[in-house]
């Protein structure tokens, strides 16, 4: 990062260990998200309102018949 951007960083309030669990957060974050790709884990019945698409694309929602299904 450039020192003038982790100047700010420190100016704000925070230290090195505030960066550190920022990276370690996002991380976490995306090995999960990409487990339950891979897994083709369902949506949580109480998150079914929340559930997203992108207008225009073919539904991407995985079921034993999808493509992901079959991966290796």
């Amino acid at each position: 990062m450039p020192e003038h951007t982790w100047r700010a960083f420190e100016a704000a309030g925070f230290d090195a260990q505030h960066a550190l669990d920022a990276v370690l957060g996002t991380g976490v974050y995306v090995l999960s998200t990409l487990s339950n790709i891979l897994t083709a884990a369902p949506l949580d019945a109480a998150f079914e309102a929340f559930r997203w698409a992108v207008p225009g694309a073919p539904d991407t929602a995985l079921s034993a018949g999808s493509h992901a299904a079959h991966a290796p």
